[in-house]
């Protein structure tokens, strides 16, 4: 079996690597660092040669909560990822020593910052959680065939709202540091919300790569 990470870039991937690189056995795993949001639909294509030969594809990453079981710091296996226009994915299990929490999902192109909002989105889809990539991702390998597990650490729940993070990625799934400063310093408290989140949610990632590199890589 040939395996590929996929980690959104910035701190999902750092946190990623930081996991893997405490694993106590040998690191094979391929990680690749993709774009947040839908701009990761053309970089996967512009990477198509890197693909080759991959037979598993594990997508890890941080996610928010749409319901009340889905708490900051909470790990999840997807069992489906869908859209917003009902098309629906199935997700691989996957199958190492720990049993993960599982959770239906839907991936939307934007950030959602509103609680309000987040509890429409599950009344909307009876999804568990949110992010803005699998479901492309998803799409993309099971074109080729290629089977998909997604592991995602819930960063935000369905309670507090966030800042406005609606300018804060580029074209390309950049974060643009600078944006997000100022939708800081427009809400303060919403921000120190996330910060306090992500910081968890970056913690157990982490912990996440470690875990499926001493199962998996050590194979």
């Amino acid at each position: 079996m040939t395996l590929l990470i996929l980690v959104p870039q910035g701190a999902e991937f750092k946190a990623v690597m930081d996991g893997l690189g405490k694993s106590q056995s040998k690191p094979i795993l391929q990680v690749l660092a993709i774009p947040a949001g839908p701009a990761v639909k053309g970089f996967l294509k512009q990477e198509s040669d890197r693909i080759q030969g991959v037979t598993q594809v594990i997508v890890l990453g941080l996610c928010g909560g749409l319901t009340n079981d889905a708490i900051v710091g909470q790990v999840g296996c997807y069992e489906r990822c869908c859209d917003r226009l009902g098309n629906e994915y199935q997700c691989d299990s996957l199958d190492i020593r720990y049993e993960f929490v599982n959770w239906n999902a839907v991936t939307i192109d934007m950030v959602i910052t509103k609680a309000t909002d987040k509890q429409l989105l599950n009344v909307e889809t009876n999804c568990d959680v949110v992010d803005m990539e699998s479901r492309w991702i998803l799409e993309f390998m099971h074109r080729r065939g290629i089977g998909v597990s997604v592991v995602r650490v819930v960063s935000d729940d369905v309670v507090g709202d966030l800042p406005d993070l609606s300018q804060v990625f580029d074209l390309n799934g950049a974060l643009k540091p600078m944006e997000l400063a100022r939708a800081f310093v427009l809400r303060p408290r919403a921000a120190l919300r996330l910060i306090r989140g992500s910081i968890l949610g970056l913690r157990q990632l982490a912990w996440c790569a470690t875990l499926i590199q001493d199962n998996v890589g050590s194979r």
